[in-house]
């Protein structure tokens, strides 16, 4: 055994691709699957496919993986869009304060004036 070449090869060893769960496999086509169903596609169509193709997944685990998806997706796009937003201006009054169990619109200023 030769050391040297060992080294050598352990320095030239290249790290595997790691294997994506299908929940993530469905997150990364959630575009794709939303516009199949936006063309009218059913879900169990999506399903027999993904099956054929060695997915293999019971239909309401893909349901549930879809959901997940459009739900993680959404919270990335608020975030993206909060993002590029600018801070609200503080407003120039206070807003009104009312007492646990009233509605603050329901009060009105009176000035003495008004008297």
């Amino acid at each position: 055994m030769d050391i040297d070449s060992l080294r050598v090869g352990i320095a030239d060893l290249t790290p595997s691709p790691t294997k994506a769960s299908k929940r993530q496999l469905v997150a990364l086509m959630i575009a794709e699957i939303d516009a199949a169903l936006a063309r009218g596609v059913s879900l169990e169509q999506l399903k027999t496919y993904l099956d054929g193709q060695g997915f293999d997944l019971g239909l309401s685990t893909l349901r549930q993986y879809v959901a997940e998806a459009r739900k993680a997706g959404g919270k990335r796009r608020k975030a993206r869009r909060a993002a590029g937003k600018p801070p609200a201006a503080p407003s120039s009054q206070p807003a009104p304060r009312a007492s646990p169990g009233t509605d603050a619109r329901k009060f009105v200023t009176v000035k003495d004036e008004d008297l």
